[in-house]
């Protein structure tokens, strides 16, 4: 269903809200009739690189006003990450104050920079070979069932690789903000027998090597954003069908593994799953080392 689709459906809204996780341009390339019949807008994107891809970039979607109005919390529809809001009565807006209203980005970590170019483009190319695939000739399904299991497993070390670039990333900067002899001790209490440096990026040991910087992680990444408790169990079952394809045991483990099958569009999900997080888990601990140095790291 397109935005458009939902314009049919329900009339014109008075805002609009998406958040797809990446798919930022796809969804409005379905919503022509709606951008012309002029309601206000709030388009979440989580990383100006992954729009690239489609053809297009952040500042496309920076021309417009965000409201401010009130929406009723009964006069609204959603679907896939898509909110129509509808107000009982369409209030005055001043585009100055809504223009003051734009998110303001920080800088980003080396990790998630890399997490978002180079980690992108590989996951990227995987889709490009998945699309070569085409038609409906015999034998389709079990080849791009075998690239779906190729992403999982990509997918997966691209955000080991990440977790692991972002805390290496903190540990290189309160050591270098010690003394010589101090830094020495804290670096190695902070990177001894670290969990990812062996282990999957599964929350567990997560929690266990982010805990190390003297809070509690998880906590605090929930705190952030409402949409990463079930993000976080997302993870967890990212991890299980990884584990199941990596070690050639999906039918022993089928019983465990949710969904119960991987398809492209759930390596997706998945995909705009790590995105949310490895934001957060970003500001989350550039939060926590001001703290720490009185000063943001990124």
């Amino acid at each position: 269903m397109s935005i458009d689709d939902l314009l049919g459906k329900y009339g014109v809204p008075d805002i609009v809200f998406i958040d797809v996780e990446g798919f930022e341009h796809e969804a409005l390339m379905g919503a022509s009739e709606t951008l012309r019949a002029g309601p206000d807008w709030f388009v979440e994107v989580h990383h100006p690189q992954e729009l690239a891809r489609y053809g297009t970039a952040s500042h496309a979607y920076e021309c417009g006003p965000i409201s401010a109005a009130p929406v009723s919390s009964h006069g609204a529809v959603s679907a896939e990450g898509v909110h129509l809001g509808f107000s009982p009565r369409r209030r005055g807006r001043s585009r100055e104050a809504s223009r003051a209203m734009r998110t303001v980005r920080s800088m980003p970590s080396p990790a998630l920079t890399a997490w978002s170019t180079s980690s992108a483009a590989a996951l990227s190319q995987l889709e490009a070979a998945h699309r070569a695939v085409g038609g409906t000739r015999a034998g389709r399904r079990t080849n791009t069932l075998q690239l779906n299991y190729a992403y999982v497993l990509l997918l997966c070390a691209h955000f080991q690789a990440y977790c692991r670039g972002l805390h290496s990333d903190a540990t290189q900067l309160l050591v270098d903000a010690s003394d010589p002899g101090i830094g020495a001790v804290l670096d190695a209490n902070l990177s001894f027998r670290r969990q990812l440096d062996s282990a999957n990026a599964q929350p567990g040991a997560l929690g266990i090597d982010f805990n190390r910087f003297d809070f509690v992680f998880w906590t605090d990444v929930q705190a952030a954003d409402v949409r990463n408790a079930a993000r976080r169990r997302k993870l967890e079952t990212l991890n299980t069908w990884r584990n199941a394809i990596a070690h050639h045991d999906i039918d022993t483990r089928r019983a465990d593994l949710h969904p119960h099958e991987v398809t492209l569009a759930v390596c997706r999900s998945w995909r705009g799953t790590l995105n949310g997080l490895t934001e957060s888990f970003d500001r989350v601990l550039a939060d926590h080392l001001q703290t720490l140095l009185g000063s943001r790291p990124w």
